[in-house]
């Protein structure tokens, strides 16, 4: 990867030439994907430095990468990426922390990151990493009120949070006889939260392909690849659909806390967590669990 050609080329949020010199980043790599519906944009994986000791469990079907991001423009992608490998950081650097927000939330949920300078855009996407997960627990207690519609084959289901101001929504689409897909995300508006799904769609999509061209066996996948493919058979699909629900009113999850995630990472970014009040059980092994 030639970094200086990178830096040259893009005008980025973030200073490679700082991250790459301060060993804070190893290897950036991009390339062009379908990221929204039958549109094609970039995709960037970032790996951070081994000395920083940031580690997970290897996959056999998603991304090893420490951060992924997407979008049409090219430094957009590359920027998110770099945020979501920073995210990763500050969650693996605080994790052993005896404290009540990760026995609660026990990943990155709630965890967001931008360049300084962009603190408050931390902060709110925070807010809504973290709403999206609670609109999961509360879709796996059959408890998540949903309108549906369905717009160019694609299932839609939504709602609006009228006191956060925040939608969710979740995009299912049928890949063939036997198989779906799905994405889901929450954002500020309608148009930003189906565009975060279809990606996340897109991601999930490329994922069961590469699961039925190499022949790869469930057994061999962690938790959260096997949930993906089992969700993506009839049973996982009629088990999905037995979850929603049409009917109840929105509700609004209890604020823990929301704040600013302050370590060595804050010379380049800012790191926000909020987290809102949900069962843990979420995060046992269970294969009918929709979705990480």
């Amino acid at each position: 990867m030639d970094w200086r050609k990178i830096v040259d080329t893009f005008k980025l949020s973030y200073d490679l030439n700082l991250l790459k010199n301060e060993n804070i980043i190893d290897k950036i790599y991009f390339r062009k994907r379908v990221i929204d519906s039958n549109s094609y944009g970039w995709e960037a994986n970032c790996y951070l430095s081994s000395s920083l000791g940031v580690r997970f469990p290897s996959k056999m079907i998603h991304s090893n990468s420490h951060g992924m991001g997407s979008d049409y423009i090219k430094n957009r992608a590359i920027s998110k990426s770099i945020s979501e490998a920073i995210e990763r950081w500050a969650y693996f650097e605080t994790k052993n922390k005896k404290c009540e927000d990760y026995i609660i939330s026990p990943n990155t949920s709630g965890f967001s990151a931008f360049p300084r300078k962009l603190k408050k855009q931390a902060r709110d996407t925070s807010i809504y990493e973290a709403y999206e997960r609670w609109c999961l627990f509360e879709l796996n207690k059959n408890r998540l009120s949903l309108e549906y519609k369905i717009d160019q084959g694609e299932f839609i289901y939504f709602h609006f949070n009228n006191e956060l101001k925040i939608f969710f929504a979740i995009i299912e689409q049928n890949l063939d006889l036997d198989r779906s897909a799905y994405g889901f995300a929450a954002a500020r508006s309608l148009k930003d939260c189906l565009f975060k799904a279809r990606v996340e769609k897109n991601r999930n999509i490329f994922n069961l392909n590469y699961f039925k061209k190499n022949n790869l066996k469930i057994e061999n996948l962690d938790r959260n690849e096997r949930r993906l493919i089992y969700f993506s058979t009839n049973e996982g699909n009629n088990y999905f659909k037995s979850l929603l629900n049409l009917k109840n009113k929105v509700r609004t999850p209890k604020m823990l806390y929301s704040k600013e995630v302050e370590g060595k990472w804050s010379k380049y970014s800012a790191v926000w967590r909020t987290v809102f009040d949900i069962d843990p059980i979420i995060h046992d092994n269970k294969l009918q669990v929709f979705y990480f």
